[in-house]
């Protein structure tokens, strides 16, 4: 490094200025240039680093983004295809299945004369009223006594040729596919629906779900064993002693359905719901509407639903059955012949129990 002294001398002042120049040497400038050069390039290395990694941020975050919709379109595609798999393998045959069955029994009721008088009992009673026999024992008790009648043969070949190939397909379908295909409700939800003691057995005194079911799979075995008797012609018992909750097994079956069609429906777009929405009864022309599958219990159950159908209908339906022409098997129970004039017949209640979706 050098310094050059410059000086002014003013001759009327008798002053003199001095200025000093420091100028580097050859060495110093290149040391200085270096410094800024290594400075400019540690931040480009800095920048460099510091993009390298926002990209790698970006592509991690890009890549969780197509990982999760890829997650949540192979869960969307698994549970589309286990929807698929309840309809088509446990809960629409089973509803099919139960449907026909219902409206082979709720047929033969009408026509035999042995009325409806149970469904009546639930709707005022509830409880324990829920459990009962398929046919009310004086009614059955006809052909213990003369069990060569036409009625009894009658009564039998509805069994053997009608009912027990239905609910041998049903029994199958529960033993097979409930424990992995049923979306049960859970107990809130169900306790939401029925009391403890309209859904505890009365065989366990279980209010586990999956008794209804279970009762009925057991009840089927014991038509089983009756009508293997009626073939060694032992006609001392016409139907099960096991009482089973229909009603609710009809309306559980129908909460399976609706849930599983609303699934589908979520899942493929493509997918339309038809709901019945709109329940007419065919005898009384009168309407209930049904919002969802949970209303369609309750409304069900209602005992002042029940009354107002049933004092509608009463004088409806014995003009239907005079109009139609139709002929009832005489009742040698007296108390029965009564109900069969007064009206004992299905309300729009009782339908919806049997047959409807």
């Amino acid at each position: 490094m050098s310094t050059i002294v410059l000086e002014d001398s003013n001759t009327t002042t008798g002053t003199t200025t001095t200025l000093n120049i420091v100028c580097p040497n050859g060495n110093d400038g290149i040391e200085w240039i270096d410094r800024v050069g290594i400075a400019i390039a540690i931040l480009g290395v800095l920048g460099g680093i510091v993009t390298f990694l926002w990209q790698q941020h970006l592509d991690r975050l890009a890549a969780t983004e197509a990982k999760i919709k890829e997650d949540e379109d192979l869960d969307r595609q698994q549970a589309l295809e286990r929807v698929r798999q309840q309809m088509s393998v446990y809960v629409g045959p089973l509803q099919r299945l139960w449907k026909t069955q219902s409206t082979i029994m709720m047929h033969y009721m009408r026509h035999s004369g042995h009325g409806f008088k149970v469904a009546r009992t639930i709707l005022a009673e509830k409880g324990r009223a829920y459990w009962h026999k398929l046919m009310d024992d004086d009614f059955v008790q006809k052909f213990i006594d003369d069990p060569n009648s036409w009625e009894a043969v009658h009564y039998r070949n509805l069994v053997t040729r009608r009912l027990q190939p239905i609910y041998t397909r049903i029994r199958e379908l529960i033993l097979n596919h409930t424990a992995d295909l049923a979306d049960m409700p859970v107990q809130e939800e169900w306790l939401n629906l029925y009391s403890e003691v309209d859904i505890a057995s009365p065989h366990n005194s279980s209010i586990n779900i999956n008794v209804i079911f279970d009762t009925y799979v057991a009840w089927t075995f014991e038509y089983d064993d009756i009508i293997e008797s009626w073939k060694q012609e032992d006609f001392r018992r016409m139907q099960p002693q096991i009482t089973v909750a229909f009603m609710i097994c009809n309306e559980l079956i129908d909460l399976l359905y609706n849930k599983a069609k609303e699934k589908e429906a979520k899942y493929n777009q493509h997918v339309t719901v038809f709901k019945n929405e709109i329940q007419k009864s065919p005898f009384t022309g009168s309407q209930t509407k049904v919002t969802n599958a949970e209303t369609y219990v309750v409304q069900r159950r209602n005992p002042s639903l029940a009354q107002e159908l049933e004092e509608d209908c009463d004088n409806e339906e014995a003009e239907a059955r005079q109009n139609s022409g139709l002929s009832f098997v005489e009742n040698d129970v007296e108390e029965n012949n009564v109900e069969e004039e007064g009206g004992d017949n299905p309300s729009n209640t009782f339908h919806r129990y049997a047959n409807w979706d």
